[in-house]
């Protein structure tokens, strides 16, 4: 694909430092500007595989065009990098990814083109406050490993209203990857509703949306794309999360059977229970050969984590893993987190004991599956508290902490780090793995709360990368760990 001209220069009056409504155009200015443009129209911004590859629609719509990434001040990755005060090298190098993201919040990480490198799915929410405003989902994909600030974003989405974690999966045996999209916010505006859309990939058009389910004063958070039941068929498995008259909510494990139809899903869900949160998982606690669910709980009952029981048939189980954290945010099943063999689940409670001195201290947890895993999992915390901010009497959106967060093997060493959000708590925390079951919590960023992360090698250096949104602070950034010296393989 090669980008027209009009399409081309507002990208090009933003890299050249002036734009015809505000600067005073000199000569010079003029013969930069048609320089620009006449090499923008022999030599393209962008390589054409990532959108030909992905089968993305580019043809006739600026929005849907792949453009190059907005450049931040460098004055930005200096204030971000983190500096190791016994041999002044950075430990971490700060690049943003996007100067102007509209409001990022949750990262799918995900190889979009197969071509052995993933990319990032990012939901963010532009306009959505507004009454008549929508958010937007965008692709990154980085262009040269050797450089984490060339970046270029593809829109797949600009007309659902807060779009929360995207799933991808091909659902319908077309070898093209499909996008299911939950969305809804019942904090900023529960009269709107959520629901949950899926994009299926339409000949080389783009995609066909496709409504699974919508419901007025719910939302939807993340739907999970698996084979739930057995059938061979994609399920989605996700969590309906309701406001309650007291604002204490209720929540429930809606499963959307997968079928043959055009359509894909049923309608109507089969509701498995109960209580959980929006950020569900799946995996085969009880080694009984098919898969449950797992989830943190904010909205609801009493209990902080719990899992399902499949029953392969009947009435699905709820099981406690700890009734005793508080309000939670995410659980994630992490198998070998202290080593090989190891079965543990990491979880974040959202607490704030400024706003309620009776609440729970806000910590990030890991449970190790005991012999029975239908009774209380030991827990282990592993971090040190999260400060969350006071909130506003005026604000919709309360300041507890910690909130999202994500696995993986950051300084090299082959055993797994956790990075978190500190939602209210303003800054980003990462918890290196010293020794089985020892972490040390330091900062890795400051100044990104309520965002999202997500962590793999961008880069081919064999050592992973963590990227970074914050929706509050409109920042997208991805650190590298700078004390390896892996060469990139890509």
């Amino acid at each position: 694909m090669k980008l027209e001209i009009n399409k081309l220069t507002p990208v090009i009056f933003r890299t050249a430092g002036f734009s015809f409504a505000k600067n005073k155009i000199s000569f010079y200015n003029i013969l930069f500007t048609l320089f620009l443009i006449l090499t923008a129209s022999t030599f393209p911004l962008m390589p054409s595989s990532f959108a030909a590859a992905a089968g993305i629609n580019t043809a006739g719509c600026a929005d849907y065009a792949a453009l190059p990434c907005d450049k931040p001040d460098i004055k930005e990755f200096k204030k971000l990098a983190i500096l190791n005060k016994e041999d002044k090298k950075p430990e971490f190098m700060a690049y943003t990814i996007d100067a102007y993201p509209e409001y990022p919040y949750n990262i799918t990480s995900i190889d979009v083109d197969s071509d052995g490198r993933e990319e990032l799915i990012v939901s963010k929410i532009v306009s959505s406050h507004d009454p008549k405003g929508f958010g937007a989902v965008d692709i990154y994909k980085l262009n040269n490993p050797a450089d984490l600030t060339t970046w270029t974003k593809t829109r797949i989405a600009a007309d659902i209203r807060f779009p929360n974690k995207v799933s991808a999966a091909d659902i319908n045996g077309d070898q093209k990857l499909d996008f299911v999209i939950p969305y809804g916010s019942i904090v900023h505006d529960a009269n709107f509703g959520g629901g949950i859309v899926w994009l299926e990939r339409h000949g080389f058009s783009g995609f066909r949306k496709r409504v699974i389910t919508a419901a007025p004063k719910l939302m939807y958070r993340h739907a999970v794309l698996c084979d739930i039941n057995g059938d061979s068929l994609t399920d989605i498995v996700a969590v309906a999360e309701m406001t309650g008259a007291f604002g204490d909510g209720e929540s429930a494990v809606h499963i959307f059977r997968g079928n043959k139809s055009e359509t894909r899903f049923e309608r109507t869900p089969l509701v498995a229970g109960k209580g959980a949160g929006g950020f569900p998982c799946v995996f085969d606690i009880d080694k009984d050969g098919d898969l449950d669910i797992a989830s943190a709980e904010f909205y609801g009952s009493s209990g902080s984590f719990s899992w399902f029981e499949n029953p392969g048939s009947g009435q699905w189980t709820k099981h406690y893993i700890d009734e005793t954290a508080g309000k939670a945010f995410q659980l994630a099943i992490v198998p070998n987190l202290f080593g090989d063999g190891t079965f543990t689940a990491v979880g974040t409670n959202h607490t704030n004991i400024f706003d309620n001195p009776n609440d729970r201290e806000s910590a990030l947890f890991v449970y190790e599956k005991p012999l029975n895993p239908r009774f209380s999992w030991p827990r282990v915390r592993v971090s040190a508290d999260f400060r969350p901010r006071q909130s506003n009497a005026n604000s919709v959106v309360r300041q507890k902490a910690p909130g999202a967060f994500a696995c993986g093997n950051i300084d090299g060493d082959r055993d797994l780090d956790i990075v978190v959000n500190g939602a209210g708590d303003p800054n980003v925390y990462l918890l290196t793995q010293t020794s089985p079951r020892k972490f040390a919590m330091s900062v890795l960023a400051a100044e990104m709360p309520h965002g999202s992360v997500a962590i793999a090698d961008y880069d081919g250096d064999a050592v992973s990368d963590i990227v970074l949104s914050s929706a509050e602070n409109n920042r997208l950034m991805i650190f590298k760990y700078n004390k390896t010296s892996q060469t990139p393989k890509f």
